[in-house]
């Protein structure tokens, strides 16, 4: 299953203008994993990806800091994530 969902984000077409930070494969990776691990809101995930940014940097490819609140907020509202991040999360239950 989840070699499927890393088949299905690699699939989406980056519309970004221009040098990027973070390629979008990563963006969404750190949405989707930050989710699964129990955090909502967009300063929750940047928190998340920032408290595990040396691990994610050995798997993702990744900038020299971990992306901010704002951009996984564009990059999730860019791509209409909203309703794909809220089926990932079972009512009361969280990882970490």
């Amino acid at each position: 299953m989840f070699a499927a969902l890393c088949q299905a984000l690699a699939q989406f077409r980056d519309y970004r203008a221009g040098p990027v930070k973070h390629p979008l494969f990563s963006l969404l990776m750190i949405l989707v994993l930050s989710t699964i691990a129990g955090c909502r809101g967009w300063d929750a995930s940047a928190d998340w990806a920032r408290a595990h940014f040396n691990l994610l940097r050995r798997y993702l490819d990744l900038w020299h800091t971990p992306p901010s609140a704002d951009t996984l907020r564009r990059t999730a509202q860019a791509y209409d994530l909203a309703d794909f991040l809220g089926g990932l999360v079972a009512e009361d239950a969280t990882v970490h």
